[in-house]
Protein backbone atom coordinates (compact mmCIF):
# COMPACT_ATOMS: atom_id res chain seq x y z
CA UNK A 1 0.00 0.00 0.00
CA UNK A 2 1.37 3.41 -0.95
CA UNK A 3 2.02 5.77 1.96
CA UNK A 4 -0.65 8.40 2.57
CA UNK A 5 0.34 11.84 1.35
CA UNK A 6 -0.63 14.83 3.49
CA UNK A 7 -2.87 17.62 2.22
CA UNK A 8 -0.02 20.06 2.90
CA UNK A 9 2.30 18.09 0.63
CA UNK A 10 -0.29 17.96 -2.15
CA UNK A 11 -0.90 21.70 -1.90
CA UNK A 12 2.84 22.40 -2.02
CA UNK A 13 3.23 20.32 -5.20
CA UNK A 14 0.23 22.09 -6.73
CA UNK A 15 1.70 25.50 -5.99
CA UNK A 16 5.07 24.43 -7.41
CA UNK A 17 3.36 23.60 -10.70
CA UNK A 18 1.53 26.94 -10.68
CA UNK A 19 4.81 28.79 -10.03
CA UNK A 20 6.44 26.91 -12.91
CA UNK A 21 3.50 27.85 -15.13
CA UNK A 22 3.95 31.52 -14.20
CA UNK A 23 7.53 31.43 -15.43
CA UNK A 24 6.50 29.76 -18.69
CA UNK A 25 3.61 32.19 -19.19
CA UNK A 26 5.89 35.17 -18.58
CA UNK A 27 8.50 33.92 -21.06
CA UNK A 28 6.28 32.43 -23.77
CA UNK A 29 2.80 33.85 -23.27
CA UNK A 30 -0.26 31.83 -22.32
CA UNK A 31 -1.02 30.74 -25.86
CA UNK A 32 2.57 29.69 -26.57
CA UNK A 33 2.97 27.60 -23.42
CA UNK A 34 2.18 23.89 -23.40
CA UNK A 35 1.57 21.56 -20.48
CA UNK A 36 4.84 19.86 -21.43
CA UNK A 37 6.65 23.20 -21.02
CA UNK A 38 5.14 23.55 -17.55
CA UNK A 39 5.98 19.95 -16.63
CA UNK A 40 9.59 20.48 -17.69
CA UNK A 41 9.92 23.77 -15.79
CA UNK A 42 8.43 22.19 -12.65
CA UNK A 43 10.67 19.13 -12.93
CA UNK A 44 7.79 16.72 -12.36
CA UNK A 45 6.25 13.86 -14.29
CA UNK A 46 3.44 14.36 -16.78
CA UNK A 47 1.21 12.35 -14.48
CA UNK A 48 1.94 14.78 -11.63
CA UNK A 49 0.71 17.73 -13.71
CA UNK A 50 -2.46 15.91 -14.80
CA UNK A 51 -3.13 14.86 -11.21
CA UNK A 52 -3.83 18.50 -10.38
CA UNK A 53 -4.71 20.10 -13.72
CA UNK A 54 -6.44 18.78 -16.82
CA UNK A 55 -5.70 21.81 -18.99
CA UNK A 56 -3.82 25.08 -19.17
CA UNK A 57 -7.05 26.86 -18.27
CA UNK A 58 -7.19 24.86 -15.02
CA UNK A 59 -3.70 26.12 -14.18
CA UNK A 60 -4.75 29.69 -15.00
CA UNK A 61 -7.69 29.22 -12.61
CA UNK A 62 -5.31 28.01 -9.91
CA UNK A 63 -3.06 31.01 -10.47
CA UNK A 64 -6.03 33.35 -10.30
CA UNK A 65 -7.40 31.72 -7.13
CA UNK A 66 -4.04 32.24 -5.44
CA UNK A 67 -3.82 35.88 -6.55
CA UNK A 68 -7.43 36.54 -5.55
CA UNK A 69 -6.84 35.18 -2.06
CA UNK A 70 -3.72 37.33 -1.65
CA UNK A 71 -5.43 40.43 -3.05
CA UNK A 72 -8.50 40.04 -0.83
CA UNK A 73 -6.31 39.94 2.27
CA UNK A 74 -4.32 42.99 1.16
CA UNK A 75 -7.44 44.90 0.14
CA UNK A 76 -8.93 44.39 3.60
CA UNK A 77 -5.81 46.02 5.07
CA UNK A 78 -5.91 48.86 2.53
CA UNK A 79 -9.47 49.95 3.40
CA UNK A 80 -9.31 49.24 7.14
CA UNK A 81 -8.52 52.79 8.31
CA UNK A 82 -8.85 56.30 6.93
CA UNK A 83 -11.59 58.34 5.30
CA UNK A 84 -13.58 57.03 2.32
CA UNK A 85 -11.60 59.35 0.02
CA UNK A 86 -8.28 58.15 1.44
CA UNK A 87 -9.41 54.55 1.01
CA UNK A 88 -10.35 55.17 -2.64
CA UNK A 89 -6.84 56.55 -3.17
CA UNK A 90 -5.33 53.58 -1.31
CA UNK A 91 -7.23 51.07 -3.44
CA UNK A 92 -6.12 52.91 -6.58
CA UNK A 93 -2.47 52.87 -5.46
CA UNK A 94 -2.69 49.18 -4.58
CA UNK A 95 -4.18 48.31 -7.99
CA UNK A 96 -1.68 50.46 -9.90
CA UNK A 97 1.29 48.88 -8.12
CA UNK A 98 -0.16 45.36 -7.97
CA UNK A 99 2.13 43.88 -10.62
CA UNK A 100 5.08 46.26 -10.27
CA UNK A 101 6.99 44.86 -7.31
CA UNK A 102 10.23 42.90 -7.31
CA UNK A 103 8.62 40.17 -9.43
CA UNK A 104 7.38 42.51 -12.15
CA UNK A 105 9.34 40.62 -14.81
CA UNK A 106 6.89 37.79 -14.10
CA UNK A 107 3.80 39.45 -12.61
CA UNK A 108 3.38 42.30 -15.11
CA UNK A 109 4.09 40.08 -18.11
CA UNK A 110 1.72 37.33 -16.95
CA UNK A 111 -1.03 39.90 -16.31
CA UNK A 112 -0.59 41.32 -19.80
CA UNK A 113 -0.53 37.90 -21.45
CA UNK A 114 -3.65 36.85 -19.52
CA UNK A 115 -5.68 39.76 -20.87
CA UNK A 116 -4.35 39.12 -24.39
CA UNK A 117 -5.33 35.45 -24.13
CA UNK A 118 -8.75 36.47 -22.81
CA UNK A 119 -9.47 38.04 -26.20
CA UNK A 120 -9.42 34.60 -27.81
CA UNK A 121 -10.37 32.35 -24.88
CA UNK A 122 -13.89 32.79 -23.49
CA UNK A 123 -13.19 30.83 -20.32
CA UNK A 124 -10.22 33.01 -19.42
CA UNK A 125 -12.14 36.17 -20.34
CA UNK A 126 -15.02 35.20 -18.04
CA UNK A 127 -12.74 34.51 -15.10
CA UNK A 128 -10.66 37.64 -15.71
CA UNK A 129 -13.81 39.75 -15.71
CA UNK A 130 -14.98 38.13 -12.46
CA UNK A 131 -11.64 38.91 -10.86
CA UNK A 132 -11.87 42.54 -11.98
CA UNK A 133 -15.53 43.05 -11.07
CA UNK A 134 -15.58 41.50 -7.60
CA UNK A 135 -14.01 44.52 -5.80
CA UNK A 136 -16.26 47.01 -7.62
CA UNK A 137 -19.03 46.99 -5.01
CA UNK A 138 -16.58 47.84 -2.23
CA UNK A 139 -14.94 50.65 -4.21
CA UNK A 140 -18.27 51.98 -5.47
CA UNK A 141 -19.51 52.30 -1.89
CA UNK A 142 -16.32 54.11 -0.87
CA UNK A 143 -16.72 56.55 -3.76
CA UNK A 144 -20.34 57.25 -2.85
CA UNK A 145 -19.33 57.87 0.77
CA UNK A 146 -16.56 60.23 -0.37
CA UNK A 147 -19.07 62.05 -2.59
CA UNK A 148 -21.43 62.42 0.37
CA UNK A 149 -18.50 63.88 2.36
CA UNK A 150 -17.84 66.40 -0.43
CA UNK A 151 -14.42 64.92 -1.25
CA UNK A 152 -15.36 63.68 -4.74
CA UNK A 153 -17.51 65.61 -7.22
CA UNK A 154 -21.11 64.47 -6.87
CA UNK A 155 -21.79 64.69 -10.61
CA UNK A 156 -19.23 62.01 -11.47
CA UNK A 157 -20.56 58.48 -11.95
CA UNK A 158 -18.90 56.09 -9.45
CA UNK A 159 -18.48 53.40 -12.11
CA UNK A 160 -16.89 55.94 -14.44
CA UNK A 161 -14.37 56.78 -11.71
CA UNK A 162 -13.66 53.07 -11.21
CA UNK A 163 -13.17 52.58 -14.97
CA UNK A 164 -10.74 55.52 -15.14
CA UNK A 165 -8.69 54.16 -12.25
CA UNK A 166 -8.70 50.65 -13.73
CA UNK A 167 -7.49 52.05 -17.06
CA UNK A 168 -4.60 53.80 -15.33
CA UNK A 169 -3.68 50.66 -13.36
CA UNK A 170 -3.72 48.61 -16.55
CA UNK A 171 -1.50 51.17 -18.23
CA UNK A 172 1.00 50.96 -15.39
CA UNK A 173 1.10 47.19 -15.78
CA UNK A 174 1.76 47.52 -19.52
CA UNK A 175 4.63 49.95 -18.92
CA UNK A 176 6.08 47.62 -16.29
CA UNK A 177 5.88 44.66 -18.66
CA UNK A 178 7.54 46.60 -21.47
CA UNK A 179 10.35 47.87 -19.28
CA UNK A 180 11.17 45.91 -16.09
CA UNK A 181 13.51 48.73 -14.97
CA UNK A 182 10.87 51.44 -15.32
CA UNK A 183 10.26 53.47 -12.15
CA UNK A 184 6.55 54.06 -11.67
CA UNK A 185 6.99 56.68 -8.92
CA UNK A 186 6.76 59.76 -11.19
CA UNK A 187 3.63 58.45 -12.91
CA UNK A 188 2.03 57.67 -9.56
CA UNK A 189 2.74 61.18 -8.29
CA UNK A 190 1.15 62.69 -11.39
CA UNK A 191 -1.98 60.55 -11.06
CA UNK A 192 -2.25 61.27 -7.35
CA UNK A 193 -2.06 65.01 -8.17
CA UNK A 194 -4.91 64.58 -10.63
CA UNK A 195 -7.01 62.79 -8.04
CA UNK A 196 -6.26 65.37 -5.34
CA UNK A 197 -6.96 68.31 -7.66
CA UNK A 198 -3.35 69.54 -7.57
CA UNK A 199 -2.46 68.89 -11.20
CA UNK A 200 -2.89 72.44 -12.52
CA UNK A 201 -0.35 75.08 -11.59
CA UNK A 202 -0.85 78.68 -10.39
CA UNK A 203 -0.87 80.00 -13.96
CA UNK A 204 -4.12 78.06 -14.59
CA UNK A 205 -5.97 79.94 -11.81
Amino acid sequence: MAPKVSDEYLEERKQEIICAAEICFANQGIHGTTLEDIRSEAGVSKGAVYHYFKSKEDIVDGLRDRSQSEDTTKLEDVVKDGSPFDNVCNVFAFAANRNLGKRRNVDARVALFLWAEALINERIMASQMRLMNEPRDVVRDLIKQAQADGDIAIDLEPDGIIDALIAFAFGMTVLGAWNPDWDQAAGMRAMEALIAGNFRGPAAD
